[in-house]
């Protein structure tokens, strides 16, 4: 008689499983939460070159506005 299939060995089995899934979900939301921060980032880049772009306008339009007006 083999011992493949001993009690000892399939709850080993069970608890390797649940390991392999607990690291598969780790590496899941590492991956998530590392592509939320590069969208994020890129969303507030864009952002900020909008509101670059914009003051820049401003300050064109503030000096035009005060070289007609000297």
């Amino acid at each position: 008689m083999t011992m493949e299939n001993t009690p000892a060995q399939r709850s080993s089995s069970a608890v390797g499983t649940l390991g392999k899934r607990v690291v598969a979900w780790l590496v899941v939301a590492a991956a998530a939460i590392i592509a939320l921060k590069l969208i994020i980032g890129a969303v507030m880049g864009f952002v900020t070159f909008l509101l670059t772009i914009v003051l820049v306008a401003g300050v064109i339009m503030a000096v035009v506005w005060a070289l007609r007006h000297l």
